[in-house]
């Protein structure tokens, strides 16, 4: 079982000189998201649990709350330019103390594994299409094409420090 919501919105502004700058973002937010391994035993809420099945028996599971992501772009004629912000709260693992979803945990990582902010950013330009019977060469092959350069996590931030347990490194290994 599970319930949560998830939340999006969007604005634009009105056209400027500058250009045309829009705002959005979404928020994923999970209060439940339980797994039983047989009916005979209880559910267990793995919401803020990161695992893989070969820790407890259920599901891969990375089911983290709540996660957002927030961007600002920007358009003029064929430029265009966005930033973007990706947040991901704490969770637990095999490596954190042990929980009921987890009680197997080796609590290498204390009760946590920290939460994380990214930023990225991406910039273009889109080559105008061609007019039609005029000239000829790269104008008519890259008309109508859009050149992207982007950069994930621009301030080269680690994500918080995550021990690998025992049960993931046999499971590499065989």
């Amino acid at each position: 079982r599970s319930d949560g919501a998830d939340f999006a919105f969007r604005y634009q502004a009105p056209a400027t000189r500058a250009g045309t700058f829009t705002l959005n973002g979404q928020v994923e937010a999970v209060w439940r998201y339980e797994e039983q391994l047989l009916p005979i035993t209880p559910a267990v809420n793995k919401v803020n649990v990161v695992t893989d099945s070969a820790v407890d028996g259920l599901m891969d599971s990375a089911v983290v709350s709540p996660r957002g992501r927030a961007t600002l772009a920007w358009q003029r004629s064929e430029w265009f330019a966005s930033v973007t912000t990706a947040y991901t709260p704490r969770y637990q693992s095999e490596s954190t103390t042990p929980t009921a979803a987890l009680p197997a945990a080796t609590g290498l990582d204390g009760d946590w594994i920290g939460s994380s902010v990214r930023w990225d950013f991406q910039g273009g330009y889109t080559v105008p299409r061609a007019r039609r019977g005029a000239g000829s060469g790269a104008g008519r092959w890259l008309g109508d094409t859009t050149w992207t350069l982007g950069v994930r996590n621009v301030f080269d931030r680690a994500p918080a420090v995550r021990s690998v347990s025992s049960v993931s490194v046999r499971s590499i290994c065989t």
